[in-house]
């Protein structure tokens, strides 16, 4: 689910600018703690309105609530609000997020020794930047592959890797993304079914790909580069990415700070 966030729903609460009300208005003085919590709420409140409208939900609706989690829970996870078997979805994908025993072993793995390198969540990333960089350059899976541990920004996640090694590794690793356990693991349960019309691949970008790039990184080969000219477009494109990493509605502290002042009013 592809959300573009801005406004409100870009811009993190500060208890800092709350206003004084009352005498501490009239004699100049800061806001006291009610008076923080109070400002603090009411951004709250703004949020949630703008979260609505961005979601098209109904504030009024008497289960706002329940239909604010589900559609957080579609944008994290693609598992429709609407799906029937929903609830079943969401179970599997907390389970194989957070409980050991439902995550999947790559076929064929070692069960003893050292750890397998080539995890399917490697597999996934991997997958994810070739992908988006073939998109966006116009480059050949070998091309890619063979730079991808020197690239601007990719360093980090394939420093340690050859070009050649990294080319075996996502072929293997693209014949596994053929897979429904693959593709409900790592591109969303809503990938697995044919008549959502979900790419698989788009998913897997949408994902896990680091989505690093700059117009400098078109390779040029013999004088011609190998990307059209459309780089201003997706230099802008770049830089929203960037920025739209998160929903800031608030931090988990800014939550327990409420909290406390609440309890303590």
């Amino acid at each position: 689910m592809k959300i573009r966030f801005k406004g409100l729903l870009l811009k993190k609460i500060d208890p800092s600018v709350a206003p004084a009300l009352g005498l501490n208005r009239s004699f100049a003085l800061p806001p006291n703690e009610e008076e923080i919590v109070d400002y603090i709420l009411s951004e709250w409140a703004a949020r949630w309105a703008a979260f609505d409208k961005v979601f098209h939900l109904d504030p009024a609706a008497l289960n706002i609530d329940e239909q604010r989690a589900r559609a957080l829970i579609e944008y994290d996870t693609g598992i429709r609000a609407d799906d029937p078997l929903w609830f079943k979805h969401l179970a599997a994908v907390l389970a194989r997020r957070h409980v050991p025993g439902f995550s999947i072993l790559n076929a064929g793995s070692n069960r003893h020794g050292a750890p397998v390198e080539w995890t399917m969540h490697r597999q996934a990333e991997l997958i994810a930047d070739v992908e988006y960089l073939r998109r966006k350059t116009g480059e050949t899976i070998k091309e890619i592959c063979r730079t991808l541990s020197r690239r601007k920004g990719y360093s980090k996640r394939w420093g340690s890797y050859p070009g050649e090694a990294l080319r075996k590794a996502y072929s293997k690793a693209k014949k596994l993304s053929r897979g429904l356990l693959f593709q409900a693991e790592f591109c969303g349960v809503e990938a697995t079914i044919s008549s959502n019309g979900i790419d698989p691949i788009e998913a897997l970008i949408e994902r896990h790909a680091l989505k690093v790039w700059s117009f400098s990184d078109a390779s040029v080969w013999e004088g011609t580069i190998t990307h059209p000219p459309d780089f201003i477009p997706l230099a802008m494109c770049f830089l929203l990415s960037a920025v739209i990493s998160t929903v800031c509605l608030a931090s988990d502290d800014e939550l327990a700070v409420i909290a406390l002042r609440r309890n303590h009013a």
